[in-house]
């Protein structure tokens, strides 16, 4: 395992620690999920940094992934009343 690889999946176990249910129905979440994916090559886009993983069960975090616009992620979010994560998804791909 490369090194970023062993900071990603530390920030994600700490996030799954920190915040135990699924930030959106509140099951055990099984993931932490990056709000912008891994790959994106915007500037911004770290995926080894905390604010950019939510806790999500299996089911919405695949419900999630279905996105594969950033405007749709953040539409996402906006329909499930996280204002603030939309808000991290642009503040991530704007230049």
């Amino acid at each position: 395992m490369n090194r970023r690889t062993f900071e990603i999946n530390k920030a994600s176990q700490k996030i799954k620690t920190s915040h135990p249910n699924c930030l959106l129905c509140g099951r055990q979440p099984v993931d932490g999920a990056h709000i912008v994916p891994r790959n994106n090559p915007a500037k911004k886009n770290d995926p080894t940094k905390e604010e950019n993983i939510v806790s999500l069960c299996r089911r919405c975090h695949v419900t999630y992934d279905k996105n594969k616009t950033m405007e749709s992620r953040m539409d996402f979010w906006i329909e499930n009343g996280f204002i603030q994560i939309a808000q991290r998804i642009r503040n991530i791909i704007e230049p």
